[in-house]
């Protein structure tokens, strides 16, 4: 069994020589290759992957800067893959040493895979608590509909991503937000479950300036309303406007923490998306909030 780790690479530099090494560490000793998908970057990124094909016999680099956006660049990976199973993970994460093993095991049963998330690690301070902390103990639900996996951490057989397209790149335009959200959900409606495992481990880096912040939950917030869209007919729900309204109303009670740095990501992460949720619902033509 061949496993492809698929990786979407744009700009960036500064960050994707941590993850090629957390990569060129593994300890599978089973047969891998790693697909990097570089989108189009103009930072040097694609030379900087060039330089560790010795360290990384199974390295990759495929042009995917035909089709923008990260779900575009994951498929276009995919695509390029040789493996039975698809692996995701992003450039500027780091996999623990046994990522690739622990996905392996538990693909043996499964055919489709979350694993965990540290927000510690890359993210000092008060910046661990800038995005959800997500896939810490288990697999989150959204909007009370079904789970889902990220796409920073996932692996699924070559045979069910296929069979459902891979990622939607309809949500390309949405700031790379809600892809992986889609692709579950999609994939489980077809049968196929969801399994957590703990053991395939990545450190997650969260954004931070406090403006990349406000921009990728926004982002989120629009995306939730192209998901209710497609899935209330599936049995996906409208949040009841009492709850909405007392989630407003939190912001401005909260309105102090903006004095703060420390708290100042919190409330920008939760004002963005639920003011992505107002612009999506716009865009869509359809109330979602």
């Amino acid at each position: 069994m061949l496993i492809s780790v698929v990786l979407p690479l744009y700009n960036a530099a500064g960050v994707v020589g941590q993850q090629l090494d957390a990569l060129a560490g593994q300890t599978y000793p089973g047969a891998w290759e790693l697909v990097v998908a570089d989108n189009g970057s103009t930072d040097g990124s694609a030379a900087l992957v060039e330089g560790w094909r010795d360290r990384i016999p199974g390295l990759r680099l495929v042009d995917a800067a035909g089709r923008r956006g990260a779900a575009a660049a994951r498929n276009l990976g995919a695509q390029a893959a040789g493996g039975d199973i698809l692996a995701f993970c992003d450039a500027d994460d780091v996999v623990a040493p046994g990522w690739v093993a622990a996905l392996a095991s538990a693909l043996e049963d499964h055919d489709f895979v979350a694993g965990r998330c540290d927000h510690e690690a890359l993210n000092p301070g008060a910046m661990a608590n800038w995005h959800a902390r997500s896939f810490e103990t288990g697999l989150p639900v959204t909007m009370d509909f079904l789970p889902y996996a990220t796409s920073a951490n996932m692996a699924v057989s070559r045979a069910a991503f296929f069979e459902v397209d891979g990622f939607d790149e309809d949500f390309n335009g949405l700031g790379a937000a809600g892809e992986d959200i889609d692709l579950s959900w999609r994939l489980q409606l077809a049968g196929h479950r969801l399994h957590f495992e703990p053991g395939a481990l990545i450190y997650y880096r969260h954004r931070h300036d406090l403006r990349g912040v406000w921009r990728q939950n926004f982002h989120y917030g629009t995306a939730d309303v192209l998901l209710y869209k497609r899935y209330r007919a599936h049995g996906l729900q409208p949040r009841p406007m009492r709850q909405v309204i007392r989630g407003f109303r939190g912001l401005l009670v909260r309105a102090p923490a903006l004095a703060r740095r420390d708290s100042r990501g919190r409330w920008l992460r939760d004002a963005g998306h639920r003011l992505g949720r107002v612009q999506g619902s716009v865009q869509e033509r359809i109330l979602f909030l």
